[in-house]
């Protein structure tokens, strides 16, 4: 019976971890989201999938304007 106790600890432990990880990559998601400079209604309209496809469009082109300057 220990055994079983032990199994159902360790799984719930790893939920628990599981879950912590999924709010801190959607609370860092939703930072990204606040820092796209688009109006808040386009914002909040982005799959995580979009927001992210931007965010990357956004940086490449930050880099390739930032090289241009030096």
């Amino acid at each position: 019976m220990t055994v079983n106790v032990r199994k159902f600890d360790a799984n719930k432990s790893t939920k628990g971890a599981s879950k912590l990880r999924r709010d801190l990559i959607n609370s860092e998601i939703a930072n990204l989201r606040d820092l796209l400079p688009l109006p808040q209604s386009t914002r909040q309209r982005l799959s995580q999938l979009q927001l992210m496809a931007l965010v990357c469009v956004y940086v490449r082109k930050a880099n390739y304007f930032q090289q241009g300057i030096h």
